[in-house]
């Protein structure tokens, strides 16, 4: 609390008028409304403030703690893209010999095909020759 008594004093010395300097002082009083902070309240602050400096410690060590995973993470999913790239390049490569295997099969069968249908048909027209042969016989025997 201020002492108001002194304070008037003090400013009455000072060359105020008695009047003027209990105004002074009462206004004063007012806008502080009492709630002056005492050196154990500013003790108190200051061991709330260690408390909270401690805690804002604390959470930064746990936020470093934190980039780190998070740095860890970051290696370990370029990691697995990688992996993940390579195993894609070596599946496009088994898919593209596997094209090609299918395409060779594909022309072999293809040309077997054509070569059975040519057997076929050389046999077949013997077969024709053959039977007429065979009917032309008969015909000149009967």
């Amino acid at each position: 609390m201020i002492d108001t008594h002194s304070a008037v004093k003090q400013l009455v010395e000072g060359g105020m008028s008695e009047s003027l300097a209990e105004t002074v002082v009462r206004t004063q009083q007012q806008l502080v409304g009492g709630e002056v902070a005492t050196r154990a309240d500013l003790a108190e602050v200051k061991v709330d403030l260690a408390g909270v400096k401690a805690d804002l410690a604390e959470v930064k060590a746990d936020l470093a703690e934190v980039k780190a995973d998070l740095a860890g993470v970051k290696v370990d999913l370029n990691q697995v893209r990688q992996e993940l790239n390579q195993e894609i390049s070596k599946l496009r490569h088994e898919m593209e010999l596997l094209r090609k295997d299918v395409d060779a099969l594909d022309q072999r069968l293809t040309e077997k095909l054509n070569r059975q249908t040519s057997d076929m048909t050389v046999r077949l027209g013997g077969l024709i020759v053959l039977g007429i042969a065979i009917l032309e016989a008969l015909r000149r025997l009967a």
